[in-house]
């Protein structure tokens, strides 16, 4: 009998999950190409960052981004419905959580959050998306901006 909770063995040598890694090379050459799109590159560096999932950082807003004290609340994610179209859903889990950031990340947020007020006139409208399409609305999950 298999007890259910012992630990399944694997090899390196066949495992396929780690071919979903990059590797260094590979890595800093993607790194390089966001430099292109600051929107692209920032989304990238807080998934990096924060171990979120990346329906709940396209659903996130400004007003669950705390800079005061260095966290990032997650209570919804995007998702896509009947023919494609997106909506708001609960966490994958359903679980609201909070999320403690570095300082260099939410400078980095911080930024973007004041290049995005200027680029669509914002200001710092609370239910505004942090990470937005060209028409400051959803950005497809599968979706990639140019």
């Amino acid at each position: 009998m298999k007890c259910l909770n012992q630990k399944k063995q694997i090899s390196l040598e066949d495992d396929e999950e780690f071919s979903k890694f990059y590797e260094r090379e590979q890595l800093l050459q993607l790194l390089d190409a966001f430099k292109q799109n600051r929107n692209t590159m920032i989304l990238f560096h807080l998934l990096s960052y924060s171990g979120m999932r990346k329906g709940e950082a396209l659903a996130l807003t400004w007003a669950y981004i705390n800079f005061e004290d260095n966290e990032i609340r997650i209570n919804k994610a995007i998702s896509h419905g009947r023919d494609c179209q997106l909506y708001l859903k609960t966490t994958k889990n359903g679980i609201a959580r909070k999320i403690g950031m570095d300082q260099q990340s939410l400078d980095l947020l911080a930024e973007w959050k004041d290049e995005q007020a200027k680029k669509f006139n914002t200001k710092t409208a609370k239910k505004q998306l942090v990470f937005t399409n060209l028409n400051n609305d959803f950005i497809q999950p599968v979706q990639t901006q140019k």
